[in-house]
């Protein structure tokens, strides 16, 4: 959306915030797959809440989605009422990052870009629950592809 409160916290513009908020209009989306999340304790117990190898976040979240979505969730449901502020990466650009979307891949056969956009339908407007889906033969050849490269290529640890 692009608004600008503040680029931390000491330069937050929290009464801005809090007296332009309710003009702040968005719709409900597909493929929310950033937190914060709602999830029934039941269903975080079951798919183990956050995966371990994506520390320090890189990619945990769509990990985390499709964990979900492997256990038959179908509803990935962006709130538009719903705001949040958020400064932008300010823990993450201090520390070294994991190659999380290599991660990604390796887990779970696909990347990350194509479980959000093909198969949660991120950022469109939401209308009912998802259905399975099939991917096209274009996306399976793209997967198959950057899973048979990432696989040759040689991980430092």
């Amino acid at each position: 959306m692009g608004l600008d409160y503040g680029s931390d916290i000491k330069e937050f513009c929290e009464a801005k915030l809090l007296k332009n908020y309710r003009n702040i209009e968005k719709k409900d989306w597909y493929g929310s797959t950033w937190p914060p999340n709602i999830v029934h304790i039941d269903l975080w117990d079951l798919v183990g809440g956050m995966s371990i190898e994506f520390s320090p976040g890189m990619y945990s979240d769509p990990d985390f989605s499709a964990k979900l979505w492997k256990s038959g969730v179908r509803v990935f449901k962006g709130i538009g009422k719903s705001k949040v502020y958020h400064f932008g990466s300010k823990s993450t650009k201090r520390i070294k990052t994991n190659i999380g979307s290599n991660l990604f891949l390796s887990k779970w056969g696909i990347t990350a870009n194509t479980f959000s956009n093909q198969i949660l339908k991120s950022g469109k407007k939401y209308k009912s629950e998802l259905g399975n889906i099939k991917l096209s033969n274009k996306y399976l050849i793209k997967n198959f592809a950057k899973t048979m490269l990432k696989s040759f290529s040689f991980r430092k640890f």
